[in-house]
């Protein structure tokens, strides 16, 4: 006996009821279907647009990445350029007039390395850590050198006798104090190219 059949055999009142339920049966044999497709839809858009999302992602970063190099690959370059110039032998070689005193020359070479590194600290921003962290040591090194050279120098010293202990203390050491630095800077530089 199918419903229809059933219904007809029921009371009046079982009979609007039945007609409920036939219609209720009716909406869920539609919404269901409509339902699930509207689920599948959303998850399928949802998924869409984070790989859309993911995708913009990379293209600006790869983009930001190609913006900033010419940035990056000049502050390497000033910071290569500012331990040449931290460099003991350049530093003499730029600063040291005839009849200077030691404590003069050592004044100035200070100055010089200190005006040089603050010109350029912001260039942290574009290096690696591990670049930043040589060109500190090669500058601080440098500092170091001239001031136990000087300590070794008496009152009456000149330039020209500091130049000669800070000579004689690299070739002790067998290496310039921004050879680390310099190295650094020039490796991160060519992987950027």
């Amino acid at each position: 006996m199918s419903m229809t059949e059933y219904a007809v055999n029921l009371p009046p009142q079982t009979d609007a009821m039945t007609q409920v339920v036939l219609h209720l049966l009716d909406i869920v044999k539609f919404a269901l279907p409509a339902g699930i497709l509207a689920f599948v839809m959303q998850k399928m858009f949802t998924q869409y647009m984070e790989a859309k999302n993911r995708q913009t992602i990379m293209e600006l970063r790869t983009k930001g990445k190609f913006d900033t190099l010419p940035t990056r690959l000049q502050a390497y370059e000033r910071l290569l350029l500012f331990m040449e110039r931290s460099e003991p032998s350049n530093l003499i070689l730029r600063l040291h007039r005839p009849g200077m005193s030691a404590a003069l020359l050592q004044a100035e070479m200070l100055r010089s390395i200190r005006e040089e590194y603050e010109h350029n600290l912001t260039q942290q921003l574009y290096v690696s850590p591990v670049a930043w962290k040589r060109v500190l040591e090669g500058k601080d090194a440098v500092l170091q050198l001239i001031q136990v050279s000087f300590a070794r120098m008496g009152n009456t010293s000149t330039g020209l006798d500091l130049s000669n202990v800070m000579f004689e203390i690299i070739a002790k050491s067998g290496a310039s104090p921004t050879l680390s630095a310099v190295e650094t800077l020039k490796q991160e530089a060519s992987e950027l190219l």
